[in-house]
């Protein structure tokens, strides 16, 4: 079954494999964004659309027990992020649509992720004029990944880096766009979301911005999390100052766009 959010159930499912492994066949009650998606993993037996019963099984679950059920014992047992491939003519389309907004490198952004509204959701932001102060003196074409950006924000960023900073914010509705646009950016700067997990299946690291207190899956110190290997992390300070995971942030990213 599907579990708390979109990012759940791409973080989980790296654990299906080994149910295949040990003889199960896998039917998945998929949500609609990434249903076609999943439908493409060679583990996933048949996806049931929301809405729909699943029939003649023996054991139902949450993707996010498969860890517990499977005897998972320590970071020795994290699988790695499975490949998601990305449709070859959306690859192309998106390729040619980066092109038309500019030159390469591709940096891609996003900012705050996750609901206030209701209890137990996780809520995640960075500081949007940090960020934007932090992506000025890249040589590199700026790309909004924001879900639902507040007004004017947008422009806020655009006015910092002081070039446009292109509104890519539709793609969050159609997620195999997503998934190839993340494919093909060179730099990925986001808090943790959605985005970031289909990053990783599309074999690509993100920069992550963590703020404090972490959730659990980026740990609670370190440069990277065992179950995104490659992605650094940057950390908000006990205190609440971003100082340092910014300046940290900027050195990286311009020895990353160097020549």
């Amino acid at each position: 079954l599907k579990d708390q959010g979109l990012g759940d159930e791409l973080f989980f499912l790296r654990f299906a494999p080994e149910v295949k492994k040990r003889g199960g066949k896998i039917t998945y009650l998929a949500n609609a964004k990434i249903a076609s998606i999943i439908a493409r993993l060679p583990f996933i037996d048949n996806v049931v659309g929301e809405g729909k019963e699943p029939r003649g099984l023996d054991i139902t679950l949450s993707a996010g027990d498969l860890p517990l059920v499977l005897g998972m014992k320590s970071a020795a047992d994290i699988p790695p992020p499975y490949p998601l491939p990305v449709e070859p003519d959306r690859g192309e389309r998106m390729a040619a649509r980066l092109k038309g907004l500019g030159p390469p490198p591709y940096v891609g952004v996003t900012w705050r992720a996750g609901t206030t509204n209701r209890r137990g959701n996780l809520f995640k932001e960075a500081p949007l004029a940090d960020l934007g102060r932090t992506l000025r003196p890249l040589s590199a074409t700026v790309l909004v990944l924001q879900r639902n950006p507040e007004a004017g924000e947008i422009d806020e960023l655009s006015r910092v880096i002081d070039r446009e900073a292109h509104d890519l914010t539709a793609l969050n509705d159609d997620l195999e766009d997503m998934l190839a646009a993340l494919s093909l950016l060179d730099e990925y700067v986001a808090v943790s979301n959605t985005n970031v997990h289909l990053r990783a299946g599309a074999g690509r690291t993100s920069r992550v911005l963590i703020p404090n207190p972490p959730e659990w899956r980026w740990m609670v110190m370190g440069g990277e999390s065992p179950w995104f290997p490659g992605c650094p992390v940057y950390r908000q300070k006990l205190g609440g100052d971003w100082g340092e995971a910014f300046a940290t942030l900027t050195g990286d990213l311009l020895r990353s766009s160097g020549p």
